[in-house]
């Protein structure tokens, strides 16, 4: 029985630490290959990729950026249910993301598409009061974020406003 136990305990742990690092080679091949469709521009093909990514692998340490990607897609595909719920989700999820700050102000073009004012105007409150800002000798304050899709996000704060960008475009601003 103590050969039994010499021989079986420790093919039991090398086989489970086997089997994660094999999946977890799995999700990063279907990471991958969402990321090589993006790169490819095409845009359907990474969206779907990176949604069964999230449908298998909803624990990875990937699961953050698919999900923004997959939120991302829907709104630019004017989809804002889906966008509304896939936003909601990665806050839900990802609450301390460097890409929270984004999704806020997701939600809050989308309850403005959808003239709900009143939703628009407690998530601008929160994107407000979401970052410490102390602008002690400088004008304002960046954050940065760049999405599997590529895309460049920047928020920048002013004592008065925070003004956001997509890939160097105005996307939103905020006054205070």
């Amino acid at each position: 029985m103590r050969i039994f136990k010499i021989i079986i305990i420790p093919l039991f742990i090398f086989s489970s630490v086997y089997l994660h690092a094999l999946y977890a080679e799995e999700d990063r091949a279907l990471y991958t290959q969402a990321m090589r469709a993006v790169k490819e521009k095409n845009f359907n093909s990474a969206f779907m990729d990176f949604k069964i990514f999230l449908e298998e692998n909803p624990e990875s340490k990937l699961a953050e950026g698919a999900l923004f990607a997959v939120a991302e897609y829907y709104f630019e595909n004017s989809d804002y249910y889906d966008a509304f719920y896939a936003f909601n989700r990665f806050l839900k999820e990802h609450p301390q993301s460097k890409a929270r700050i984004f999704a806020l102000v997701y939600l809050s073009e989308i309850a403005r598409k959808q003239n709900n004012q009143e939703l628009a105007e407690k998530l601008e409150k929160a994107i407000i009061s979401s970052e410490q800002i102390a602008l002690l000798f400088r004008e304002s304050k960046e954050f940065r974020f760049r999405s599997p899709f590529l895309k460049k996000y920047l928020a920048v704060y002013f004592i008065d406003r925070v003004e956001f960008y997509i890939d160097g475009t105005p996307f939103a601003q905020i006054h205070y």
